[in-house]
This record gives structure tokens, sequence and C-alpha cells, in this order.
């Protein structure tokens, strides 16, 4: 099967991965997500990685190699956070689907605290 969908850091120029699915970049953005940014691959492979950061952006290039590709999502990983943007090429479907694995990660995240907090008292 052919990749259809790239993630970039286009802070520094560096390939993460290709994925044949929209579902798969997105679930490799939100894996990144969730390490911290001094950990791999989030470092950034700078001298001065400690004050920078990187600018994970999903690509979609379903219409052609190298034509036209389009802007999904981003996510910017730094000392003070990781930060979600959605892409200006990203169509309404694509935008739920993101919109949906955040509420998704939100409520699992909200659970595990109430049934933490249970146990607790």
């Amino acid at each position: 099967m052919v990749a259809m969908f790239f993630i970039i850091d286009d802070d520094h120029q560096d390939m993460l991965g290709e994925y044949t699915s929209l579902d798969f970049g997105l679930a490799e953005l939100y894996r990144l997500a969730g390490i911290p940014y001094d950990e791999d691959p989030n470092r950034a492979p700078c001298t001065s990685w400690a004050g920078c950061g990187r600018a994970w952006t999903l690509y979609d290039d379903r219409v052609g190699r190298g034509v036209d590709l389009r802007v999904v999502a981003t996510l910017t990983t730094s000392q003070s956070g990781h930060e979600w943007s959605v892409g200006p090429d990203a169509v309404p479907s694509e935008v739920d689907a993101i919109d949906a694995r955040a509420r998704s990660r939100r409520a699992r995240r909200i659970r595990l605290a109430a049934k933490h907090w249970s146990a607790d008292h």
C-alpha cells in the first residue's frame, strides 16, 4: 500500500514517518503528544534542544507525490508544553476526526481520574 500521509518536523525538516491513512497519522500524533518534549522522538536534534522544540505536521499527499500537500494538523512540542492546531487545509471530516480523538482521550482521562478518586475516598 502506498503511503499518503506524512509527519514531518517543519522546524528541523525531519521526517518521522509515512502512513497509509489519516487515522494512522493522527494516532502517531496523539502518541507523540503523550511523550515529554525532552524525550525521543520529541527531543529536538539541534544542540540547543532544551530551548527548542518540534513542529510535527501531518501532511496529506493523496493528490500526488509532493504536489499540493495539504496540512491536516500540527502538534508543537516544547518546554512550555504541547499545542495542537488544525491545519488550514483540513476538511470538516478531518477536523471531526481530530476532535473525536481528542474528546475520546479526554473522556478516558476523566474516567480514569474518577476511578482513582473514588478508590481513594
